[in-house]
């Protein structure tokens, strides 16, 4: 289902289709995003740790500004012992967040 939601618009699809598939990705994308950061805290508490870093992945192809999901790959890198790897991922959601919205990360996710 993820996949449907994120992957691109077929070759040749016309703009009827494309309309609808469009409103139909929009309508998923809320319920996906929430479905995909309960079940990647669910991974962690289970310390599932590299499946809850892909889960988190998944919803930042989705949404590159959730900052949820930035704490939960950090999160779930930390736990699994590659700090250097949650303090990259970090950098990246900072710089991102600095360099396309100019905002600074939620509090949360600095702490």
């Amino acid at each position: 289902m993820v996949d449907w939601v994120v992957a691109e618009l077929p070759a040749g699809a016309s703009e009827e289709f494309e309309a609808w598939l469009l409103s139909h990705r929009e309508a998923l994308r809320p319920p996906m995003l929430a479905a995909l950061g309960q079940l990647c805290d669910v991974r962690i508490e289970q310390r599932q740790y590299p499946d809850a870093h892909t889960l988190a992945r998944r919803q930042l192809l989705m949404d590159p500004y959730r900052d949820e999901a930035h704490r939960q790959q950090m999160k779930a890198l930390y736990l699994a012992g590659d700090r250097s790897g949650a303090l990259a991922a970090f950098e990246r959601c900072q710089s991102l967040l600095r360099e396309e919205l100019g905002v600074e990360p939620d509090q949360e996710t600095v702490v």
